[in-house]
């Protein structure tokens, strides 16, 4: 099944910080990525979001305009499962609460600085999980559909 995943990702960094975003950005840069987009604040974020479709949205923890678990909780609202991974200083202090609002991952702002590649292989497993499971979930609605809107005949069968 994961076969059939798109190879293109397009990711949003949000992120004041251009040390951050340029390294996550050379390591993004490649075949496998079709669109990186940098914004400084969450407000540029949420709007960058509102144009366009990505596959996962990185964030610092630390923004001008609010923190990253309050633009997690934003978003969470509008797109329940996109994937959103989170980084800080102190991810220990952060990450349970992150979880807790719907994070797909947690990490220390050094990893994103000195091990972008590592950050980019943890955002293709959470695209790749995302897209199977879209994929599921399209599958079961066609299937939900097909039953409920069938003019044909069905038999629910069941142990009682």
């Amino acid at each position: 099944m994961v076969d059939n995943i798109p190879e293109g990702i397009a990711v949003i960094v949000v992120d004041q910080s251009h040390e951050s975003t340029e390294s996550l950005d050379a390591a993004l840069e490649g075949d496998d990525y079709t669109s990186i987009t940098s914004v400084p604040n969450a407000a540029e974020g949420l709007e960058t979001l509102s144009n366009c479709r990505p596959d996962c949205i990185v964030s610092a923890y630390d923004l001008p305009d609010t923190n990253g678990i309050d633009l997690l909780e934003t978003i969470r609202d509008r797109h329940p499962a996109l994937p959103f991974i989170l980084y800080a200083n102190d991810v220990e202090s952060v990450s349970e609460a992150a979880i807790d609002a719907g994070a797909t991952d947690c990490i220390r702002t050094e990893d994103v600085r000195t091990q972008p590649r590592v950050v980019a292989k943890r955002i293709e497993n959470a695209v790749t999980t995302y897209r199977v499971q879209q994929g599921e979930d399209q599958h079961d609605a066609a299937l939900n559909s097909f039953f409920h809107e069938s003019p044909l005949g069905a038999v629910q069968w069941d142990d009682e």
